[in-house]
């Protein structure tokens, strides 16, 4: 499907030909839409009838049209101008919003999916409901804990999003991909301490359970007291605050090893305590020894301010016992003051070369991710003007706040076949804006 994104207004205006003939000539651009995986190794998905507006280069009304049969749409627009927003949803998944991009700017970073460099690939995030139906529901029943109060932390491998639960309960249930074999990784911790600056939550046993290809929902009891305990080992890492209190004056923070294609949970915080001078924190982590059967581990650390900033540092894999990271990004400036959604975001503090995300929100949920590859030098970012339920998107309209954070992606690594990772992520605080 083409659409044009030019009248042809030169047509219709003989009194100004040195003008028209001073205007830029489209240009086409193709845009794929695919689906984020539900689970490792998925088939690659494109999404026929996927809703794509386009706000084009230099201003002009918002074109919509779908997705065809193989996931694609070619528009045309005057690129020489600048980047085009791109925009993309369905029902099942994420509005997904890519800022300033043009054939030329894609090419700087070529897609993954085997398309022309020049091509633009949006990837939509799935939505829980649509998670839920390429998934098992995983429950049981818990015994034998060492102490009534301890606390269980359950996740799978194998899907995206929805495979953990934390609970103190005599039950448990989370989700599992359908129809291949998975795992869970258990942790049963004994109760959780913290004076203000030390924080401790104290291993008591880690084990894995097998679990088959499930067709449907399925019943896994945990009995704690025979489960065989996996090995773990505690892995030191010293995180060393940015200077000039970006973060605040108290920070707090936590460390973890995670799957970087599921929720599961490879190594826990087990204890976290401020250095005895005071400029960073130091973190112990459980790091269990088991096979990840091809998924990702990623050791993590978190830095959180007074306000909320946030400040993550990430390395591939499971980092060497004694690990210093000092190079923790300082978070950009949430803005102060009242807004609305249409008001320019000044970008202060924000570090040259990073990747840009804007996370739109309501109710603890992102509704709406805006994205833009490094740019040279913006001050500012403005989100386009916003969807409505004509679109697809399901934002009721009694909600009049937004919450709003702006994210800085630095170092990024990619992740075959279609994943990466950024070694630095920054976060302002979260901020609000109103609807208009």
């Amino acid at each position: 499907m083409k659409v044009p994104l030019r009248l042809a207004v030169c047509a219709l205006a003989p009194l100004a030909p040195a003008a028209c003939a001073d205007e830029p000539e489209d240009a086409p651009m193709t845009v794929w839409v695919y689906e984020e995986p539900a689970s490792p190794g998925d088939p690659d998905h494109a999404l026929a009838g996927a809703k794509v507006a386009i706000d084009p280069p230099g201003g002009g009304a918002r074109i919509f049209t779908v997705t065809e049969a193989d996931g694609h749409v070619t528009v045309r627009a005057p690129f020489e101008r600048g980047g085009a927003h791109v925009t993309a949803v369905t029902p099942d998944h994420t509005l997904v919003t890519l800022l300033d991009v043009s054939p030329t700017r894609a090419s700087a970073r070529p897609n993954t999916f085997g398309k022309p460099a020049s091509d633009v690939v949006v990837v939509l995030p799935r939505l829980d409901k649509s998670l839920r139906a390429a998934s098992v529901e995983v429950r049981g029943a818990i015994v034998g804990k060492a102490a009534p109060d301890d606390t269980l932390n359950v996740t799978a491998s194998g899907l995206a999003r929805l495979g953990a639960v934390e609970t103190s309960d005599s039950s448990y249930a989370l989700r599992g991909p359908r129809g291949r074999p998975f795992f869970l990784l258990g942790r049963e911790s004994g109760p959780f301490t913290d004076d203000g600056s030390i924080a401790v939550e104290p291993l008591v046993k880690a084990f894995r359970v097998d679990v088959p290809s499930p067709s449907g929902d399925v019943n896994v009891d945990l009995d704690l007291k025979a489960l065989p305990p996996v090995a773990t080992r505690i892995v030191h890492i010293r995180a060393e605050i940015p200077a000039g209190g970006a973060l605040g004056a108290k920070v707090r923070g936590s460390a973890a090893i995670l799957s970087a294609e599921s929720r599961l949970l490879v190594g826990a915080f087990r204890r976290t305590a401020p250095s005895a001078d005071g400029r960073a924190l130091d973190f112990e982590v459980d790091a269990i020894d088991t096979d990840l059967a091809g998924e990702h581990a990623i050791s993590r650390g978190v830095l959180i301010g007074d306000r909320g900033a946030q400040s993550i540092r990430a390395e591939l894999g499971v980092v060497a016992d004694g690990t210093v990271w000092s190079d923790f990004a300082a978070p950009p400036a949430a803005p102060e003051g009242p807004r609305t959604l249409a008001d320019p975001i000044p970008l202060d503090g924000f570090p040259p070369g990073a990747d840009l995300e804007v996370q739109v929100g309501g109710g603890g949920k992102v509704f709406w991710l805006l994205r833009a590859a490094p740019s040279a030098g913006s001050k500012t970012v403005t989100i386009p003007p916003q969807f409505d339920v004509s679109f697809g998107v399901s934002i009721p309209e009694t909600v009049l706040l937004y919450s709003v954070k702006i994210v800085a992606k630095l170092d990024r690594i990619p992740l075959p076949p279609h994943g990466e990772l950024y070694r630095r992520v920054a976060m302002s605080r979260e901020f609000v804006v109103s609807r208009r």
